[in-house]
């Protein structure tokens, strides 16, 4: 860009001519490129954390999706939300799927006849009611050499 004022260009010249003022013209450029070069240094230093920040902020947020879509499934599917663990997938169609295969588990379980009586699995042969065998295993302790589980 030209220079308005002829004088400005007359005093550069000058200054050209004069070594004092080309050391201190340059002097200046070297402080002027240091503190750049400074300046640089301290924004890619703040770059670097907010993009490390960014980061962490990404995986958190992708993380809080997963368990709310994880929820979300599980709720729709009538699943308990400590089940969230137990889903595989990432979309939800995939979760979805996992659900329907464990509710579809799950009700197999739900619908066997459970007998947790303690009882014995295959029927007595005996004849004898359980009040006469008591009273038969009774008389066998107190009677000496008979064996209380001999069964004659």
């Amino acid at each position: 860009m030209p220079h308005e004022d002829v004088h400005d260009d007359d005093a550069i010249v000058a200054d050209a001519r004069n070594p004092d003022a080309v050391l201190r013209a340059l002097r200046a450029e070297r402080e002027t490129a240091r503190a750049a070069r400074a300046e640089v240094k301290e924004l890619r230093t703040e770059v670097e954390t907010l993009t490390g920040q960014l980061a962490e902020q990404t995986n958190a947020r992708a993380a809080a999706e997963s368990t709310a879509l994880r929820y979300e499934v599980l709720t729709e599917n009538g699943l308990a939300l400590g089940l969230a663990a137990r889903l595989s997938g990432t979309t939800r169609d995939e979760l979805n799927a996992d659900a329907k295969a464990l509710v579809g588990s799950l009700a197999g379980l739900s619908n066997r006849d459970v007998d947790l009586d303690g009882g014995a699995r295959v029927p007595s042969t005996r004849t004898r009611s359980p009040e006469q065998q008591h009273a038969r295993f009774v008389a066998a302790l107190l009677t000496p050499g008979r064996d209380p589980y001999d069964d004659d």
